[in-house]
Formats: structure tokens, C-alpha cells, sequence
């Protein structure tokens, strides 16, 4: 028999084969094929399901620093203070740490599990034009293993229906043999000839059983092979779908372990995260709020001091503000014996002056509050005096300003002014900060402010470094040496190092500046800072 031919005769004879679901059956190993190409599209679903929860773990990463972001901003402005800061911190150190690790795991998801799916499945399901290779290669081995006895099978299922069919008309013509001899009208031929047809359908049965057989146990002799030759295949169609179980067990373990968050958890941000929260101390924070804010804070309390006319803060026109939260003060030294006449410097005056041409100014102490007790503003009520009464004698008002204008205004002159002693040289200029700022004191009167002072408040001074001389002439001017550093606090002002020789413009103004030129650039610098080359 043909191919041609057993492919036809398989086509017209589907309907006769068993109904049953044995993967012996006849074109039953399709399900073993399809499985290959099942595993193929299972091992995408994997890549994707695990991409989109790699993502997930990004957004809620994202959302957790958005998160903390929003409150850290919260509590850095708000009124919390103390150890209950830090609590609040702590919540929001955890959720970085938190993002952090959710980011990792949505990096190792991205770059190490995925990454390598990918990589198995390229090796494993090779395409071939429109087909995975293997599926294809599998198809074609159990269609060659199934071939020959599918043959055997249909020809079996031929003399089958061939047999059954002879059989019917065996007993069909017995039927009609009987009723010919009980009806006695039928004629002695027609009689006969039934009994021919009954020996013909008989011999027939005989045939047809004989072949019908003959093909059964041909069939039977074939079946060890068959099975046989599609177990071969099978087992290679395990062994294939095998290797993918195992590889996806590896896959769906790495997963796991990547989104384990036990091991992750231990590190020191999250096993402090609690100790944090209950170290927070209400006690403690109230006390301190006492100390800083409250009713046990240390007072600066008036008391009696003598009058002294040999300090003096170092100011600037227009920096009111800026002085009273750092005064500068400058003390000149005098000497405690006669001078010369003219106002000539002593020998002692001037060992004593030079001491100090290399010894830098002390900085202005500048005070720094805690990250966990912040400052609070007090802006709103540290210019008022509850008890500033209206109709307060003008003389004292008068005595009060010509005591704070003696105290701040410059102690350098050309000449003697102090009963013809002489004045030193200037030297570093000592660093007095008020304890008590004028700008926080409520009992301030706004007589009281030194910037508001008139002119006439203010004795003209000579330049030290001009005894005697005049005005300077700002095109030219006079070389000047640096006896110290000095770094610019504004931008009208000068910045220099020690011993730098630079121009001085213009002499001392009476708040203690000069105006010079260095490097082209000109500005302020302070008079007591330079020397005469």
C-alpha cells in the first residue's frame, strides 16, 4: 500500500477509529508536541509576570523617598524640638532605608533573575522560520514512529467493518430463507435462490473473518515496535520539559530570594529604628526648652559699670542689623606716663605697639545651635519695650545717648585728647561680644539705637595713619601694609592677607574705615587692620 493511498484511507476512516483519549491513538502525540511550544510561552509569562513585580517595587520605592522627602521637610520646619525630633526622624530613616532596599530588589530582579530567563529560553526554544525547532523536530520523530502501524491500524479497522458488514448480510439472508419456506406461495426457483444467497453471505463471513484476523494479529505483531520507537521520542519530550521544570524552579527560587526582605531587615537602620523611638525622653526635651526658651535661662542682669572711654565698636554705615548680632570692639591702649610734647610715641609706646604687629585678631565668637534643639525665631517680639514710657526726662535720653556714643565711637586720634597722653599704635583689636544682643532686648528704648545717632553725637578723629595731614587723594593715595588677615564680610569691603601692601584712598571715617584699592578692585577695609609703609 501507498503512501497516497494509507493517507486517504486514514482521512476516510477518522469516524471508525475508537473514541478514546490514549496517547497510542492515532495523532494523540500532538499534546507531548504542543507541551514544547506550551513551555516556550510559559517561560515569557515568567519574564513578564517578574518585570511587572520588579516595577512595583520601583514605584513604591519612589513613593517611600517622595514620602520621606514630604516629612523630613515637615519636621525641619516645625516647632518639634528634642528627642521627639529625632523619633520623628527616625520614621522617616526607616522609609529611605525601606526605598533602598526595594529599589535593590527591583535592580536584582532587573539585572540578575530576568536577564537570565531570557538568556535559557534564546538557548532553548530556537526558532526556525515560524516554528520552534525542537517542536517541530518532535513532531516529525513520532509521526515517523507512528507511520507504520497507524497503516497496520487502518487496515485492520477496514476488514473490521468488512467482516461486521458480511456478517449483517449473512443474517439477513437467513431471515429471508426462513420466511421462503413457511410461505408456500413462493415459487420452488425464488426458494433456491435464497438458499444460494445464504451460502454466498455465508462464505463471505468465513472471508472476511479470516482477514479481519489476519490484519488483527499482524496489527498485534507490530504493536512492541510501535511502542518501542514513541517511547524514544517520549522520553526525549520528558527529558525537554524536564529541564524546564528544573530551570523554572531555579528561576522562581531566585525570585524569592530576591524578594526575601528577612535577611535585609538586620541591617543597623532598622534594628535602631525602635531603640530610636523609645529613646525619645519628654523630661529631657522639656528641660531643655526651659533652659533655652523658658524660665530657667541665664540672665544677663544690669549691673554697675564704670564709664571707660577706651572701646569702641568697630561699625559700618548702613550695617545697623549685622552689628548688633556681632559687634567688633576695638580697645586702644594708652600709656600710663606723660608722653613727649607733640604727641610723639615713647620708646615703652612703642615696643608695646609693636608686640602686636603679628598677633591676628580673635574672630567674633558666633554661637550654633543643635540640629535636635533648633533656634527658635524670636523676631516678633525683640524690638518692644512693654515698660518704654513716653515722658521720660530728656536729660537722661541726653546722658543715656552720650554714654552709648562714648562707648562705640573711635578712641584713635592724631592728636593728645586725654590730658596730653599719648595713643599707642593700634593693635589687634579685642574680640567683646555682648552676651545680650540690643536687637533681643525688649526694654530697648529706640533712643537707645547707636545707628540712630546724629552727627553731633560723634566727635570728629583723626586718622592714625594721617597725624596731621589731610584729606587723601583718591586717584593716587598712600601705600599701605596688612598687619592681619581680613575676609571680606560684604561686598563693598576688601579682603587681604598679612603683610599685602595696597593703597589707601581715603583716611579714617569716623566709624573706624578706611577706603583703599587692592588689585584694582576698591572698598572698605578697617583702619586698625593696616600700617603706614
Amino acid at each position: 500500500m501507498d503512501t497516497g493511498s494509507g493517507d486517504k484511507s486514514n482521512a476516510d476512516n477518522d469516524l471508525y477509529l475508537p473514541q478514546t483519549d490514549s496517547f497510542w491513538e492515532i495523532g494523540k502525540f500532538n499534546r507531548a508536541v504542543k507541551r514544547c511550544d506550551d513551555g516556550n510561552k510559559l517561560t515569557t509569562d515568567l519574564v513578564s509576570m517578574i518585570g511587572e513585580r520588579a516595577e512595583l517595587e520601583k514605584a513604591f520605592s519612589k513613593m517611600l523617598k517622595s514620602w520621606s522627602k514630604k516629612w523630613s521637610e515637615y519636621v525641619a520646619k516645625s516647632s518639634e524640638f528634642g528627642s521627639m525630633t529625632s523619633a520623628w526622624k527616625a520614621i522617616m530613616g526607616e522609609a529611605d532605608a525601606s526605598a533602598e532596599v526595594h529599589q535593590t530588589v527591583h535592580d536584582e530582579l532587573q539585572n540578575d533573575v530576568i536577564p537570565a530567563i531570557k538568556s535559557w529560553q534564546k538557548a532553548k526554544y530556537v526558532k526556525s522560520m515560524m516554528h520552534i525547532k525542537t517542536t517541530k523536530d518532535f513532531d516529525e520523530e513520532f509521526k515517523r514512529a507512528q507511520k507504520p502501524w497507524a497503516k497496520l491500524y487502518v487496515k485492520v479497522d477496514k476488514y473490521k467493518r468488512e467482516y461486521h458488514t458480511a456478517t449483517k448480510a449473512l443474517k439477513m439472508a437467513e431471515t429471508q430463507e426462513n420466511n421462503a419456506k413457511l410461505d408456500g406461495s413462493i415459487p420452488q426457483e425464488q426458494r433456491t435462490k435464497v438458499v444460494e444467497k445464504v451460502e454466498r453471505s455465508r462464505k463471505e463471513k468465513e472471508v472476511a473473518k479470516s482477514k479481519y484476523t489476519e490484519a488483527l494479529q499482524e496489527l498485534n505483531r507490530a504493536n512492541p515496535k510501535y511502542m518501542d520507537d514513541m517511547n524514544e521520542v517520549f522520553t526525549r519530550c520528558q527529558t525537554f520539559e524536564k529541564d524546564r521544570l528544573v530551570k523554572f524552579r531555579e528561576f522562581l527560587g531566585a525570585t524569592e530570594k530576591c524578594l526575601d526582605l528577612s535577611s535585609r531587615l538586620q541591617t543597623p537602620i532598622f534594628q535602631q529604628f525602635p531603640q530610636t523611638i523609645k529613646a525619645s525622653d519628654p523630661d529631657r526635651d522639656l528641660t531643655w526648652w526651659s533652659d533655652t526658651y523658658g524660665a530657667t535661662m541665664k540672665m544677663n542682669w544690669p549691673i554697675f559699670e564704670e564709664y571707660s572711654d577706651a572701646q569702641r565698636t568697630l561699625s559700618r554705615r548702613g550695617k545697623a542689623d549685622i552689628e548688633r548680632e556681632n559687634p567688633v570692639v576695638v580697645t586702644a591702649i594708652r600709656s600710663s606716663h606723660n608722653g613727649p610734647p607733640g604727641g610723639a610715641p615713647s620708646s615703652s609706646d612703642h615696643r608695646l605697639s609693636t608686640s602686636y604687629v603679628n598677633q591676628s585678631p580673635v574672630p567674633p565668637i558666633r554661637t550654633t545651635q543643635s540640629s535636635v534643639y533648633p533656634k527658635l525665631d524670636t523676631s516678633n517680639a525683640s524690638n518692644s519695650n512693654p515698660f518704654d514710657e513716653s515722658d521720660d526726662d530728656d536729660d537722661d535720653d541726653d546722658n543715656h545717648d552720650k554714654e552709648k556714643s562714648t562707648t562705640n565711637r573711635s578712641s584713635y586720634g592724631g592728636g593728645t585728647s586725654n590730658g596730653g597722653f599719648s595713643t599707642v599704635p593700634p593693635y589687634p583689636a579685642n574680640n567683646v561680644q555682648s552676651a545680650y544682643p540690643a536687637s533681643a532686648n525688649p526694654f530697648l528704648e529706640d533712643d537707645d539705637n547707636i545707628d540712630s545717632l546724629s552727627p553731633a553725637h560723634h566727635p570728629s578723629h583723626q586718622s592714625p595713619t594721617s597725624i596731621g595731614g589731610s584729606s587723601l587723594d583718591s586717584s593716587a593715595g598712600v601705600p599701605v601694609r596688612a598687619l592681619y588677615d581680613y575676609e571680606a564680610q560684604e561686598q563693598d569691603e576688601l579682603s587681604f592677607k598679612q603683610g599685602d601692601i595696597f593703597t589707601k584712598l581715603e583716611d579714617e571715617d569716623d566709624q573706624g574705615w578706611c577706603k583703599g584699592r587692592v588689585n584694582g578692585r576698591t572698598g572698605l577695609y578697617p583702619a586698625t587692620y593696616v600700617e603706614s609703609v
